[in-house]
This record gives structure tokens, C-alpha cells and sequence, in this order.
């Protein structure tokens, strides 16, 4: 190498050298679904069973709760209602349900990001035909994700949406992390609670509890009801007959007054007598049914089945031969279906209070 080559390298700067530009090229979300092989299935497939079983235990919970017909129907219409609101606005504003962030993939756009409301009522409604455990198990999706090259269900493939691992996004959030670990993990307890407390109130309500006899405020009568009922002092404290009691969950309640027949104003017979309170009903309240019945220890009365608001009672009215005693069970109208057996059965039991 001669002088003149070698000053003309030393003031060669390399900085000045522009290489040829390359393609640049960033894998899309299609990109990168295209890569995953069945493990992907098996993740979304446990992803869904983990989601239906949070929200079959919320189900659970609430009809061991709430066990009776009457309820049955609202439950299910409420979790139904529960099921949409879980997939469209989880899925749509985060692209993670329960199960998606236990098994860390999400659902997201091409661009990486969360599919948003519209895209996600599109993979919800789809979700109803191929991913109903009630119709053929998810079947449909399973085998849509399983023979899809970019492991797509019918729902992602309308609307353009792909489940990729979170590790192969090319952002993650740890403050979203850190608030959907915080917000699952108070979900997941609060359906194991639901569960628990449910089936406790189950066993409760299941077991043959021991009897016991309330006295009405003067002693002179008395009517049998469960260890679970308790009286209701807040009610009669200022009266001095008659007799108030409700159970300790609040739920049921049962009073009784007693008119002597000597101080009315009428003499009645039980029919007439039964005609003139009905009259002194308030309008809201409706008379669903009315009967003859015969007391556990021969005592005639009257039944009448009533609605009012909210409640639903068993206005009974007991003909004896100084006094009518009004013995009144009431209960929730979504509870009544639940309870009408034990309450029949405690106003069957009014009786004087002697030879106990």
C-alpha cells in the first residue's frame, strides 16, 4: 500500500457509508397465529372450561341460595344477562376473560391491541352456535381452531380477531396486569364464596330443627314453630296481647291478634265475620284464594291467600267460641314456594295456651 492509499484510508469515516435499505418488516397478529400449532387449542379449550366453571359456580351459588321455582327463572335470565356482560366487555375492553389470563392469551386485532365492543359482540353471538356447552359442547370451535391455519374460531374469522400468547405481543401493560390480577382474583373468591355460603344455606334450611312453643303477650295462647324463629319484640313491644315472631334471616314473619267476640259490635258468624275484614283490605291488596280449614286441634278457621307489594301472606282467621284470632304469616312473594309449607304447618299449630 502506498502513502497517498494510506492517507486517503485514514480519512475514510465510516460513518459516511449509507448501506443499501433493507424491507423492513414487523409480523403481524395473523403473522404470529399462523406459527402456533395445537397447543394453542388446548389453551383456549382450558381457558373455557375455567370461564364456565367461575360462571357455574356463581349459578350455583345463587339457586343454592335462592332454591326454589319461583326464583329458578329470574336466576337463570340473570346469568344468561351475566354471560353476555362477561365475554362482550371483557373480551371487547381488555381481550382477557378469567380463564384467558389464568392460560396468558388474549384476544386481540391485527394490530395487537383489544378487539373492542363491536368485534367482540360479533365473536359473542358466534360463540352462542359454536361454543354452547347446552347445544354440541363447543365442538364447532374446537374443530374450526384445530383445522384454521391461524387457529380461528368462526367468531375470530367474522370478526377478524386472533388469540395469540400474551408473551408474543409486542406490548404488555404490567399496570393492566397488575389491575386484572387484582379484579380475577377477587372474582374467582367471591364464586367460591357464593358456592359455600350457598350450600350451608342449603344444609340449614335441610336440617329437622327441634321445636319450640311461643306464648302469645297474655299466656293465654300459643302456636309451635322451629328453633330458627325468634320473637320480634321491635313489633308488639306495646302491645299486651297477641304475639310477634320472625325467623333469625328476617325472611318470614308471623303475628297474631285476638278479638273477644263480646267486645264486637256485631254478632258474626265465621263467614260474616271473615266478609267484614275482607271489606277493610286496602285496595293493593288481592285475594288469591280462600278456604275452609280445621286447626290441629279442631278449631274451625278460614284461610285466605293475600298479596300485597312485595309480600305474600296466609291471613288466617280462627273461630273459637270467646274470641277470632287473626294469625298472619308473611313471606317474600319469591319465597313463598320455598316456605307456604312450614308457614301453613306453624299456623296450624295456634292453639290455647293450657294442658301443654
Amino acid at each position: 500500500m502506498t502513502e497517498q492509499q494510506v492517507e486517503s484510508f485514514k480519512g475514510f469515516n465510516l460513518d459516511d457509508v449509507n448501506p443499501p435499505e433493507r424491507k423492513q418488516h414487523q409480523m403481524t397478529m395473523e403473522d404470529v397465529a399462523s406459527t402456533y400449532g395445537a397447543s394453542l387449542f388446548f389453551k383456549r379449550w382450558a381457558a373455557y372450561v375455567i370461564d364456565f366453571v367461575f360462571l357455574g359456580s356463581l349459578l350455583a351459588g345463587l339457586f343454592l341460595f335462592e332454591h326454589n321455582k319461583t326464583a329458578s327463572s329470574w336466576l337463570l335470565i340473570s346469568w344468561l344477562a351475566l354471560i353476555c356482560a362477561y365475554f362482550l366487555f371483557l373480551e371487547g375492553l381488555t381481550g382477557y376473560t378469567l380463564g384467558k389470563f389464568v392460560l396468558r392469551i388474549q384476544v386481540v386485532k391485527r394490530d395487537g391491541k383489544p378487539p373492542g365492543i363491536v368485534k367482540s359482540l360479533i365473536r359473542s353471538f358466534m360463540r352462542l352456535i359454536e361454543a354452547n356447552p347446552i347445544l354440541i359442547g363447543a365442538l364447532p370451535a374446537g374443530v374450526a381452531v384445530l383445522a384454521s391455519r391461524k387457529k380461528q374460531r368462526l367468531g375470530d374469522m367474522l370478526a377478524d380477531t386472533f388469540v395469540v400468547n400474551v408473551r408474543d405481543l409486542f406490548e404488555v401493560s404490567k399496570r393492566k396486569n397488575i389491575v386484572l390480577l387484582i379484579t380475577f382474583s377477587i372474582s374467582a373468591v367471591v364464586a367460591m364464596l357464593f358456592v359455600f355460603f350457598g350450600i350451608r344455606a342449603i344444609a340449614s334450611d335441610s336440617a329437622v330443627a327441634a321445636e319450640k312453643k311461643f306464648r302469645t303477650n297474655d299466656g293465654l295462647f300459643q302456636i309451635t314453630a322451629t328453633e330458627d324463629w325468634i320473637h320480634d319484640y321491635k313489633f308488639d313491644a306495646d302491645r299486651e296481647t297477641g304475639l310477634a315472631i320472625k325467623d333469625k334471616r328476617e325472611q318470614r314473619l308471623l303475628y297474631i291478634n285476638s278479638y273477644k267476640r263480646s267486645e264486637l259490635a256485631t254478632t258474626y258468624t265465621l263467614d260474616t265475620y271473615v266478609e267484614e275484614i275482607k271489606e277493610q283490605f286496602p285496595a293493593k291488596v288481592s285475594v288469591s284464594s280462600e278456604r275452609r280449614v280445621t286447626l290441629k286441634n279442631g278449631d274451625p278457621a278460614m284461610e285466605l291467600i293475600m298479596k300485597e307489594d312485595n309480600s305474600t301472606y296466609i291471613y288466617t282467621v280462627v273461630g273459637t267460641q270467646d274470641y277470632y284470632h287473626h294469625v298472619i304469616a308473611g313471606v317474600v312473594n319469591y319465597k313463598y314456594a320455598t316456605y307456604k309449607d312450614e308457614l301453613h304447618k306453624i299456623v296450624a299449630s295456634f292453639r290455647p295456651a293450657y294442658g301443654n
